[in-house]
């Protein structure tokens, strides 16, 4: 079976049936697409430090009724791929919404930690004297430190992934 490729809007039988030129385009672009290492992500979506970030950028205009004398149609120049080494991170857009989820669950952590000291305050004062003398304040203590230990270890988690 044989295989068809498109590129740049002209249809080839295969590699080889590509001129040297546009064969060493399309072996540029679809080599930004390899796994060099085998793990089965490709090499571009692998993030790794200093490295340069490759944008594929394709654009599509129609125009009804032709070009006109006063606005000629520009002239298809460039190549199917444009590399922009400062071109914006792809999850910039998200940034808004992660830093208000953020705010959010530093306001919901703050809580908890009130919510654990009252409420184990009012264990404490509320305790009758055999839970108090079977041990039963150490015991509740014990448990509001954990918990405060744990939402403490949640505060620094997020404030150190804010930064």
């Amino acid at each position: 079976m044989a295989i068809r490729i498109v590129f740049n809007g002209q249809q080839y039988d295969g590699v080889e049936a590509m001129p040297e030129d546009v064969r060493r385009a399309y072996q540029r672009a679809t080599g930004i697409l390899a796994d060099r290492n085998g793990n089965g992500t490709p090499d571009l979506l692998e993030q790794r430090p200093n490295t340069t970030v490759v944008t594929v950028e394709h654009s599509t205009s129609f125009r009804w009724g032709g070009p006109t004398p006063a606005q000629p149609a520009a002239p298809l120049t460039g190549s199917a791929l444009h590399l922009e080494p400062s071109a914006p991170r792809t999850l910039d857009v998200l940034e808004p919404a992660t830093r208000v989820l953020g705010t959010l669950a530093m306001v919901l952590i703050a809580v908890s930690v009130a919510a654990v000291l009252v409420f184990g305050a009012l264990m404490m004062m509320d305790m009758d004297a055999g839970s108090r003398s079977q041990g039963g304040l150490f015991y509740v203590g014990v448990g509001m430190l954990l918990a405060l230990g744990w939402l403490i270890d949640m505060y620094l988690k997020f404030r150190n992934r804010r930064s």
